[in-house]
């Protein structure tokens, strides 16, 4: 029954509040170990003693219990309380001068990234030997992967204001090219919009509310580029 009790003990839940009658702490550990180690009355004390102690020993496990109860949602408010920050500073940011500059300066790196590795991709493939070149086309600004292979990406930064970026929004379409002049097709399109996180980065976040780095995406555009490729190319998996 004892190692029941035992048992059904946790940090707040206390099964086990002895009251030592007659014995000793040696006695009561030859016994049993753990219930020496535990808080205990002893009769000899008296019986206001022992009730005060028994007392004490509810009060602290009550508290226990409630600062257990009180900690998640101490968490979850802190939680809220930083997303609730995040929101207002997004709000500042796609509505001032300071998070165009900071967007801009994001597709800057992101375009360095995209030429970085299209740079490595030329040194272990002669044959893909791909190209990317940024254009400023009406103050928006785009890039365009050309690759042999019939197939392209481009990438254009849209609605991007003086003053604010809320209605920006980055298109990346992967495109198909077609023999004798034909219009490209697209195959593939990306869509994402600039956010930021505190305290000024920007990330790149999707309808369903997905997040991309700029090293992420990148690498998601590299690799349906890669795809669509590879799709026209028999047998590249063998």
């Amino acid at each position: 029954e004892l190692d029941g009790l035992f048992a059904l003990e946790t940090t707040v839940r206390k099964m086990i509040l002895p009251i030592w009658k007659d014995v000793t702490f040696d006695e009561v550990k030859s016994f049993s170990p753990i219930l020496a180690g535990h808080f205990a009355g002893k009769a000899s004390d008296g019986i206001e003693k022992v009730v005060n102690d028994l007392c004490r020993a509810i009060e602290v496990s009550n508290r226990t219990k409630e600062i257990v109860t009180v900690n998640p949602v101490i968490e979850r408010a802190k939680s809220l309380n930083l997303s609730l920050k995040e929101q207002q500073n997004a709000f500042h940011l796609s509505h001032c001068e300071e998070g165009v500059e900071l967007v801009k300066k994001e597709f800057a790196t992101l375009y360095k990234i995209i030429h970085g590795a299209v740079v490595e991709i030329k040194k272990h493939s002669e044959l893909l030997a791909w190209t990317v070149e940024e254009i400023q086309l009406n103050y928006d600004p785009l890039f365009i992967i050309n690759t042999r292979q019939h197939a392209r990406v481009v990438a254009s930064l849209i609605g991007l204001g003086g003053n604010w970026t809320h209605e920006t929004e980055f298109i990346v379409e992967v495109q198909k090219m077609g023999a004798f002049r034909e219009q490209p097709i697209t195959v593939k399109e990306i869509r994402v919009k600039p956010t930021f996180l505190l305290p000024k980065s920007v990330v790149w976040v999707t309808n369903h509310k997905k997040q991309f780095t700029s090293k992420e995406l990148a690498d998601f555009i590299l690799e349906n580029l890669m795809s669509e490729i590879e799709r026209m190319v028999p047998n590249s998996h063998e």
